[in-house]
């Protein structure tokens, strides 16, 4: 019986998400100008835009007309209709909410939240969209509103902060002085009722992790100060957002984390450890790029860079893979792991560019596809195709390096939502997955 009804709502799941699917808009040009079609191809709503954006999750998508010389600009849902009116300078999509910019020429910022069709009408200096609360500025005095209602949270009479201030997963981080003729900075944490976190003596919040743990600094709020001042960084831990403290501040920085994998730096040397402050690689890497993708986890690997060659270390912190970054091919250019658990690579030698692919995990712990294409894209692989170019043409590849979809096509932006834009001849068109042609432009 149990398993009846089990199957039951795995087939219910199945129709939901691909009705949903089936539901989605996709942006087409006619004559110049940009409606919306579905997933047949058909038109849905009319194109009479001079701008059209991709929809939203939620179902809203930000639209432009010309009036004039100018483009005003509101946001539809998927019947057309305009639930925030066209007489915007722009809209763009920031975090979560729709920020709004300029309500008839006045240079101001307000925001909509697509969860509760909330329009907070554009009367701050600027606004920052976080998860659930906005950072909002007046004449450089930043306070934050709630995204749902715009009830102010904390009032807009803060002097601008030296650090970011920003909200995640529930909690909000509050710096107070620092420039402002306090000589000190304060860094807080607030729960979800606005109370204050408290951390053991002497330790201070100092960013975000992930899942609830946060990076904190062992300094007071005058050494902070004298820190920022000086340049220097007071020494940094590993703590729950609740104030308990899991690793001791030893480390001279610790970085946010990707897939329960936190870095440090210690000695100029990078390391790593898990969300439980228990160390998985010691700081044993001379990292040369500061770019933080360098040396994260992604996936279930990390490619880290050093003055000499590539490593690549899986969750354990065993050595998978190496390779010199000099040969006689040139320098070797390695690109981040995506999430995928596979990256390109190309040798740089001031002639023309082959690129590689390189993916791990598997049966074959390493599999290389040497210097094939002339550029693959692997930051936009949905269902596992990837834009890849060959011979000045471009196809799909899956992450082994074979092609799916034959290069053919001048230009494309990949797969969104079942649908590749593509262009053939100055013609755009969408295409499926199997390459067949859902729809293509029309000009009188």
């Amino acid at each position: 019986m149990k398993k009846g009804v089990f199957l039951m709502v795995c087939c219910l799941l199945l129709v939901l998400m691909a009705a949903a699917e089936e539901n989605v808009l996709y942006p087409i040009l006619e004559n110049d100008l940009w409606g919306y079609m579905n997933r047949q191809g058909e038109t849905v709503i009319e194109a009479v835009y001079d701008r059209a954006d991709d929809f939203c999750e939620d179902g809203f998508a930000a639209v432009g007309k010309k009036e004039g010389k100018k483009i005003c600009y509101g946001i539809i849902d998927t019947e057309g209709n305009e639930v925030v009116p066209l007489s915007y300078t722009d809209i763009y999509w920031d975090n979560g909410l729709y920020r709004l910019r300029g309500l008839e020429g006045v240079g101001k910022e307000g925001f909509f939240n697509t969860k509760n069709g909330f329009l907070q009408e554009p009367v701050y200096d600027a606004v920052y969209p976080n998860e659930q609360l906005v950072e909002v500025y007046i004449e450089d005095c930043y306070g934050f509103v709630r995204g749902d209602n715009g009830e102010i949270v904390i009032p807009v009479d803060r002097l601008w902060p030296p650090y970011a201030v920003g909200e995640q997963e529930g909690y909000l981080f509050l710096v107070d002085g620092g420039g402002c003729g306090d000589n000190e900075v304060t860094c807080h944490l607030l729960d979800e009722n606005m109370n204050e976190v408290v951390f053991p003596e002497g330790l201070m919040p100092a960013s975000f992790v992930q899942e609830g743990v946060l990076a904190v600094q062992e300094a007071t709020p005058e050494e902070v100060w004298q820190n920022v001042s000086s340049g220097e960084n007071p020494k940094m831990g590993l703590a729950r957002a609740d104030g308990t403290l899991l690793h001791e501040a030893e480390f001279d920085y610790v970085h946010p984390a990707h897939n329960g994998i936190v870095c440090f730096w210690e000695n100029e040397h990078c390391g790593h450890m898990d969300l439980e402050g228990n160390i998985i690689v010691p700081a044993k890497y001379a990292v040369v790029c500061d770019e933080i993708g360098r040396y994260i986890f992604y996936g279930d690997y990390a490619m880290i860079e050093e003055e000499t060659r590539y490593v690549v270390i899986d969750k354990q912190g065993n050595e998978i893979f190496t390779a010199e970054r000099y040969s006689e091919k040139g320098e070797l250019w390695m690109d981040i792991i995506s999430d995928e658990n596979f990256c390109k690579y190309y040798w740089h030698n001031g002639g023309q560019e082959l690129y590689g692919l390189i993916s791990f995990g598997g049966e074959e712990q390493v599999k290389i596809l040497d210097d094939v294409f002339e550029h693959v894209w692997d930051w936009n692989g949905e269902n596992g195709l990837y834009p890849a170019k060959q011979d000045g043409l471009y196809g799909f590849i899956n992450k082994e390096g074979q092609w799916v979809l034959p290069p053919y096509w001048d230009d494309t932006e990949g797969f969104v939502n079942g649908l590749a834009w593509v262009e053939k001849d100055c013609k755009a068109a969408y295409i499926d997955r199997e390459g067949n042609i859902i729809w293509q432009e029309t000009r009188e």
